[in-house]
């Protein structure tokens, strides 16, 4: 995502249960300029696509009560690797209707980007997808750069 504003580019997927809620919350993500969406209807649903992308996924929109496979299973399956190391660090955002604490204590332990409470409005999401987007991109070129000035110091020490 290049500007803040355009979502053009991003690669979604959508793990949600209810059929409704996928189709509403697809438009939303439609009204918001994205158009690269795979919506699944649970967890184990959306392992095979997690696993398929490669890494290529720019966000992860998430249920936490589904049938088959819960929200937290799917992500605590992300973020330890064992879908896909290239994609364990995808921006997650969960969309629940539980708002108890421990969910939401659960979901930050696990690494989520962001909790949304249904019902929800697009523009809320776009603020949500931005800051997470934006968040998880600062913090990949911090990595990145960390990486090359720990490189350069030991070509230097080298030299």
């Amino acid at each position: 995502m290049n500007d803040s504003n355009d979502m053009s580019s991003l690669r979604v997927l959508l793990v949600e249960d209810r059929p409704i809620l996928r189709r509403l919350i697809g438009m939303s993500l439609n009204a918001l300029g994205v158009q690269r969406i795979v919506d699944v209807k649970n967890g184990a649903e959306g392992l095979p696509v997690v696993k398929a992308a490669r890494g290529g996924l720019d966000l992860i929109i998430c249920d936490l009560e589904m049938p088959e496979m819960k929200g937290l299973e799917f992500l605590a399956k992300l973020r330890n690797g064992e879908i896909c190391t290239r994609s364990k660090d995808t921006p997650v955002i969960i969309i629940s209707g539980h708002s108890e604490p421990g969910y939401l204590q659960k979901s930050i332990q696990l690494g989520v980007q962001g909790f949304m409470i249904k019902p929800i409005t697009t523009a809320d999401l776009a603020k949500k997808i931005r800051s997470s987007v934006s968040a998880h991109a600062s913090y990949a070129d911090f990595h990145a750069l960390g990486k090359q000035r720990m490189c350069a110091a030991a070509v230097s020490s080298a030299l």
